[in-house]
């Protein structure tokens, strides 16, 4: 659902355009800030025996519990090194495909796309991320290994695509990219759910997260050069 609506909003450019600047972040301001109420709501869940018997903690204990977590968070990575590993993996194949999806913004036009024809162009990239969702079922019955470098062979190949300068060839590399992005996206959360400890998940999936950021912040600059 998350990745069809985030396909759908690239056809609201036009009226983010015709808003203007102001209007539209004042727009995405409100959404932002319903999205901000609706995810108050939500609860944690209570899975392990110890974290129903936990009592609610007090807002001055509040530094010392992040201090703790962050302690406990950093304690189990240093001694799983490949837990390490497969969220830098999972990051940098990840850093690629979104990589090219900015690149795919304008070469499509310089490669001669129409304007008018941009729009279901990247909307039809995007939703190479429902299918990776769905192909991310066939290869779990594939070792994660495997599974893995064919996700990431296939990025490497959509990457590769849009060198030929054509607008269909370009369009299905970015749809081959996300989708192979997608589908190894859902395989390293499942892994990362299976084994990470229970009161620690929550913290680590962040880890992960925040990897991806720091691997395109190094990869942005030589991407941009590479591309100039």
């Amino acid at each position: 659902m998350w990745r069809g609506a985030q396909a759908l909003s690239t056809l609201c450019a036009g009226a983010a355009a015709a808003l203007g600047y102001v209007r539209g972040y004042g727009v995405d301001l409100l959404l932002s800030l319903l999205a901000a109420a609706l995810t108050c709501r939500l609860a944690e869940p209570e899975v392990t025996d110890a974290q129903r018997a936990r009592s609610r903690p007090a807002l001055r204990d509040l530094p010392e519990r992040l201090e703790n977590c962050g302690r406990e968070a950093l304690g189990f990575l240093a001694a799983h090194p490949r837990t390490v590993g497969l969220m830098l993996f999972n990051a940098l194949v990840g850093a690629c495909a979104t990589l090219l999806r900015f690149f795919l913004q304008d070469a499509l036009v310089r490669a001669g796309a129409p304007s008018a024809l941009l729009g279901p162009l990247l909307l039809l990239i995007e939703l190479g991320g429902v299918a990776g969702a769905r192909l991310a079922l066939p290869l779990s019955r594939l070792s994660y290994r495997r599974a893995g470098a064919l996700c990431a062979v296939g990025v490497a190949v959509g990457c590769l695509m849009p060198l030929t300068g054509a607008v269909h060839l370009m369009a299905a590399g970015g749809l081959l990219a996300v989708a192979c992005d997608d589908a190894l996206e859902t395989l390293t959360g499942s892994r990362l759910n299976e084994n990470l400890p229970s009161d620690q998940r929550a913290t680590l999936i962040s880890v992960s997260s925040m990897a991806f950021s720091l691997v395109m912040i190094a990869l942005a600059p030589m991407a941009g050069g590479l591309a100039a």
